[in-house]
């Protein structure tokens, strides 16, 4: 039971910091040219989201992490506090995807 927990509401908010905060703001920052409306920091962050995903969970989690990544990485370039509404996304999802399987 404690593993569903830190999976629905410790690991959102590391991953988040981690991919979002760093590396798409701090890291990757000056790749704001947007293709669909979408920056190219945020591709290759989600990238690299998915590939962590997949790397860990399987290959069926390649695409179901892209495609939420993006949104959260579009969150994340157009608000302020966006960890707050990222994370909070997140959790969300991982609730939504928890009550799916089980």
């Amino acid at each position: 039971m404690l593993q569903v927990w830190v999976i629905v509401l410790v690991m959102p908010f590391i991953e988040e910091y981690f991919f979002r905060s760093f590396l798409q703001q701090r890291t990757l920052g000056q790749l704001n040219r947007k293709h669909l409306g979408l920056t190219e920091k945020n591709l290759v962050v989600s990238s690299l989201f998915s590939m962590a995903h997949w790397l860990m969970t399987g290959q069926e989690f390649l695409l179901l992490s892209f495609f939420p990544s993006l949104f959260l990485g579009w969150v994340s370039d157009s608000f302020k506090k966006a960890l707050l509404y990222t994370t909070t996304a997140h959790i969300c999802m991982n609730l939504a995807w928890m009550a799916l399987i089980s």
